[in-house]
């Protein structure tokens, strides 16, 4: 069993409330909390949809050993700030600085030698693709205006849309395979 959790949550969104407002040539004050939500459902969409992070964030992964690979949650990966475990009653701090990271079919993990199989592992790192918006690819964010325009224009509609086929050919080469 493991337990993931945000330690700090991103800084900021990849678009700002100005760019959707104008993307739906609105006023700036027009419907602003429901445009501030819109793009952080839109975000939240693109993430699980492609399996990536958008913007940076910490975050803190509590799970048992399974390996000399200890698997992350949540990518890509872009550095480790802790590490730690249990022995016993004991927490055994980690150079997180010293270990080795990799990548297997799609998921980052950290390399533990010297932990033992079965032990708690505590692991904080940073991961996304971008520390502000300038670092999210174009596509992805113009995937997230669509699907904004999309659930403003349907925000009175019964029931739940599929993501909209513009946007998902916008995602899609950014999606996340797993084999």
């Amino acid at each position: 069993m493991s337990d993931f959790s945000i330690v700090a949550p991103p800084s900021s969104e990849p678009i700002s409330q100005t760019e959707a407002a104008a993307y739906l040539k609105l006023e700036q004050s027009e419907d602003a909390p429901l445009v501030a939500s819109l793009i952080g459902s839109a975000r939240e969409a693109c993430e699980t949809y492609t399996g990536q992070a958008l913007i940076q964030r910490d975050v803190k992964l509590k799970a048992v050993q399974q390996g000399l690979h200890f698997y992350l949650k949540g990518r890509p990966l872009v550095t480790l700030l802790s590490a730690s475990w249990q022995s016993g009653t004991d927490e055994i701090g980690l150079d997180a600085t010293s270990l080795e990271t990799g990548e297997h079919l799609g998921r980052s993990f950290v390399e533990l030698p010297t932990v033992t199989v079965g032990a708690r592992v505590t692991v904080e790192y940073r991961i996304g693709l971008g520390a502000d918006w300038n670092g999210v690819p174009e596509a992805l964010r113009l995937g997230m205006l669509r699907l904004i325009a999309h659930q403003y224009e349907t925000r009175s509609s019964p029931g739940i849309d599929p993501l909209p086929g513009a946007v998902t050919a916008l995602w899609q080469p950014y999606k996340e395979v797993r084999i």
